[in-house]
């Protein structure tokens, strides 16, 4: 493949899934600009009640990534039966967790949002919300799973359509139930839990329809299900599951983050809340490139070819310039989109400001092992390093670093995570250079 035909198809690829991902969040900065208009403490709240929904994503996101590597080989091996006995599984996997989310959403709201925060108006704000939003995490995994195998074959415009609908169907309802326009009762935070929940089932069901007129390999059919043997089942759980595994463990970790820095007082995490909010979009971006680098790569190895190293190689090149790119970007542009929001307090709009410099600098660092573990290493069938490499970096070096520069020291808000981000991935990065390096993640499962 030369420099042209890998750009061109990296384009393809890797635009509409960026382009789905920044909607989202998008859609997600113009719910938290919404929810800033209600005080410190509805944000707080929200960013709070985010990180729960974050970890049930996460799930949701592991399971798919495990069918994705088995999906994107068996599309380039042309096995289109395999791809919709994976969708299948994964459907079902998906039904089970969220039976046994929505209970404990309903069951103990306030006891999932203590595990963040102490302050008990964030802790009674953040329950209302749990208890509508987590009846939406069914049909959230469902889009996912199925977006997920059509983007393995090569469709990555059908789940994008579906998000696009989503979204707009999202911040109309937002707009109309947290302040009562249109006639809507004024619902607050349980407006902007609705509205997530009526998108994500408005989402679902027009991927459905896209991918049932397209006839979509990724669509799993009944017959399907009732195809599944142990032995295949074997096979998926050997992927899917140190994926799976990783994703829990990285998020728990991640949540162990917020949980330290959600104590470190309501007016900084609501900067954080609104920090993250803003990084994600530029985040998107290397959503889509690793996407493609999943896509291309599995493809490569399920055709038996010997292109999957040199790939990998281009997208180990294209990620660290990007990175100074957005990086530049997101600095200089800071200013312009905090001002967009109804931030309560000057010092809350200084905080976020200093965390988005120092994200932007740090960026090229923080991706390049996002691009090896989840884009090279996982569609190369090489999922038990990837876990390895997130859960040492996140809880021998990142957690125990976050939790004495705030408990032990005098260390500024800024400054504990800056620490944090620099103990996490300074090691990570050339742990996963020398993976690549060496070669041995390439696997191939069909």
């Amino acid at each position: 493949m030369t420099n042209k035909q890998f750009l061109k198809r990296m384009f393809v690829l890797a635009f509409p899934i960026a382009m789905q991902n920044l909607l989202s969040s998008c859609g997600y900065l113009i719910d938290t600009a919404m929810v800033v208009g209600l005080g410190n403490v509805a944000t707080s709240a929200i960013g709070v009640a985010s990180r729960r929904s974050f970890l049930a994503n996460i799930v949701i996101f592991g399971v798919c990534s495990g069918g994705a590597v088995l999906s994107a080989q068996h599309w380039g091996a042309g096995n289109h039966d395999e791809i919709r006995r994976t969708t299948g599984l994964g459907v079902m996997a998906i039904a089970l967790f969220s039976a046994l989310y929505m209970a404990v959403s309903m069951v103990i709201p306030k006891q999932m949002m203590a595990v963040f925060t102490s302050e008990q108006a964030v802790i009674d704000a953040g329950a209302v919300y749990i208890r509508i939003a987590g009846a939406g995490i069914l049909f959230s995994g469902i889009s996912q799973v199925i977006g997920g195998a059509m983007r393995s074959t090569e469709d990555v415009k059908t789940p994008f359509i579906g998000s696009t609908c989503g979204v707009i169907i999202n911040v109309f309802f937002n707009y109309s139930l947290i302040y009562g326009h249109f006639g809507m009762p004024r619902m607050g935070l349980s407006g902007a839990a609705l509205a997530t929940v009526i998108s994500l089932v408005a989402q679902m069901c027009i991927i459905l329809v896209l991918a049932r007129v397209k006839q979509s390999p990724g669509l799993c059919r009944l017959s399907d299900i009732k195809a599944l043997t142990s032995a295949f089942v074997r096979k998926y759980a050997s992927i899917a599951a140190p994926v799976l595994v990783n994703e829990i463990t990285w998020a728990v970790g991640t949540n162990i983050y917020s949980a330290i820095l959600a104590r470190q007082g309501s007016e900084n995490y609501a900067a954080y809340t609104v920090f993250n909010s803003v990084h994600e979009i530029f985040f998107v971006f290397f959503i889509g490139l690793c996407n493609a680098c999943a896509i291309m790569v599995g493809k490569s190895i399920g055709e038996g070819g010997n292109e999957a190293y040199k790939i990998a190689k281009k997208f180990f090149v294209a990620i660290p310039v990007t990175a100074v790119v957005l990086g530049a970007a997101q600095i200089i542009l800071r200013y312009p989109i905090l001002g967009l929001m109804d931030i309560e307090t000057a010092a809350a709009r200084e905080t976020a400001a200093s965390l988005l410099v120092l994200h932007g600098i740090l960026m090229p660092l923080i991706n390049i092992p996002y691009l090896a573990v989840v884009g090279v290493f996982r569609a190369g069938g090489d999922t038990k390093y990837g876990f390895f490499i997130d859960t040492f970096s996140i809880y021998a070096l990142g957690i125990p670093v976050l939790a004495y520069m705030a408990y032990m020291t005098e260390a500024t808000f800024v400054q504990m995570v800056a620490g944090m981000y620099l103990a996490e991935y300074i090691l990570k990065t050339f742990l996963c250079i020398w993976r690549f390096k060496s070669g041995k993640w390439i696997r191939r499962l069909t």
